[in-house]
């Protein structure tokens, strides 16, 4: 089984096309061993996960929900460059995979359901932002290029 911190960004890096060429700062083409020793691995690993933790535990209060769902979408749009729906949509997609390795759900598990019907809230976040922040800037938006400066 793999570890919950690690196993995320693990399976992102897996199932996410290009998502390995958006980190920089690590050696993201590294083996699995090689990346769960990095601690700038670790740290954004973790802070997806406390993330997701955080917005589970305000699940029941929709206005603090909805801000720390637009923080996250807005903090990873406004990268430069952005970090968009292009990598939200797979991200929500292929959650049921760390579902799978780390929990052993099979996707058709009530949890990892409700789990992939939140990330599509979230993915739909990141394109409402895409489309502000493009209007805003009066440009379009780019994908596929490095982002994560402190990655």
């Amino acid at each position: 089984m793999t570890c919950p911190v690690t196993g995320l960004t693990e399976e992102m890096f897996d199932n996410i096309p290009n998502m390995r060429s958006r980190f920089h700062k690590i050696r993201a083409s590294s083996s699995r061993t090689t990346l769960i020793a990095d601690d700038i691995f670790l740290a954004h690993t973790q802070t997806v996960i406390l993330s997701l933790d955080l917005m589970v535990k305000v699940l029941y209060n929709p206005s603090k929900l909805k801000k720390k769902l637009l923080l996250v979408a807005k903090s990873h749009v406004g990268r430069n460059p952005p970090v968009g729906s292009d990598y939200f949509d797979p991200f929500a997609d292929n959650f049921h995979f760390f579902m799978q390795s780390t929990l052993g759900l099979p996707e058709d598990d009530p949890e990892v359901q409700a789990w992939a019907k939140f990330l599509y809230v979230l993915s739909d976040l990141v394109r409402t932002e895409e489309v502000a922040l493009a209007k805003q800037n009066k440009t379009t938006v780019h994908h596929n290029a490095p982002c994560c400066h402190i990655l």
